[in-house]
């Protein structure tokens, strides 16, 4: 974190992923990361990073940390939502980027009955995580 204090966030970038190459799943180096684009102003990569931070923290201090630099990144993100009969248009705000979402009303009921035909499924006596393949959809049953 001294490239950042520096303000050399492209060295900074550029350690932190050559340390993630050997520790994927290091909670530091993947908050520092989302740290770095967040100081870019890239709140999409800067969130994406924090999450899969989120994903791992084990500690309450890092799960503390998570929680301030998602309230620290909350004010770019917004949206709103336009429906109609046949689809579903969201628009999301992140800083000055607003990409466009627009999902059909019918793959969106195709997906709930396949969600609700697992969950029925799913042996309730265990924890159980599926990754679903359309998105970045994940179930989770306790």
């Amino acid at each position: 974190m001294i490239y950042v204090s520096e303000g050399n966030l492209k060295k900074a970038e550029e350690i932190l992923i050559e340390g993630l190459t050997i520790y994927p799943l290091s909670f530091d180096l993947l908050y520092n990361l989302g740290y770095v684009f967040e100081q870019r102003k890239d709140f999409f990569e800067a969130y994406h990073l924090y999450m899969k931070a989120r994903y791992v923290a084990e500690f309450k201090q890092q799960k503390e940390d998570i929680v301030r630099a998602f309230e620290g990144i909350k004010a770019f993100f917004g949206g709103s939502d336009k429906n109609t009969k046949d689809e579903i248009v969201t628009i999301v705000k992140a800083g000055d980027t607003r990409p466009t979402v627009t999902l059909k009303t019918k793959e969106i009921l195709k997906h709930k009955e396949m969600l609700h035909y697992i969950e029925r499924n799913i042996g309730k006596n265990v924890s159980t995580v599926l990754e679903i393949g359309f998105e970045d959809g994940i179930i989770c049953t306790d």
